[in-house]
């Protein structure tokens, strides 16, 4: 069984480390220590950032009933554009439920394509 490690030291001046310290000293060794680097590499996919989580948490925090807006204020965001741009094609049945409210103004609009609205050919 694994020694239990201390938690992480201060950087060298006292202060509290900063993201890229705490990525460098203690995350990229626990994914090694877990093996789940070794893991997302034999399965060819980027390698796991400290970031991810938060990602992971706002697609489960949607995919449980969060609105956008709860998202944002968790998530720090200031405005509810920047969580929607990023995080609207995860929350079942958004693009429907627009369509609906918004009708015929969105005929022949391609809505599930990300930023840039086009017309689709009908």
């Amino acid at each position: 069984m694994a020694a239990i490690r201390r938690p992480a030291s201060p950087a060298s001046n006292g202060k509290p480390m900063d993201a890229k310290n705490m990525c460098h000293r203690e995350w990229r060794p626990a994914l090694v220590r877990a093996g789940i680097k070794a893991e997302v590499e034999a399965a060819g996919h980027p390698s796991f950032c400290f970031h991810d989580l938060r990602h992971v948490f706002a697609s489960v925090m949607l995919d449980k009933g969060a609105s956008l807006h709860d998202l944002k204020r968790l998530l720090g965001h200031a405005s509810v554009t920047t969580t929607e741009k990023h995080y609207a094609h995860l929350v079942p049945g958004f693009h429907d439920r627009l369509r609906e409210r918004v009708g015929d103004l969105t005929e022949g609009v391609d809505l599930d394509m990300g930023r840039t609205v086009r017309a689709v050919n009908t």
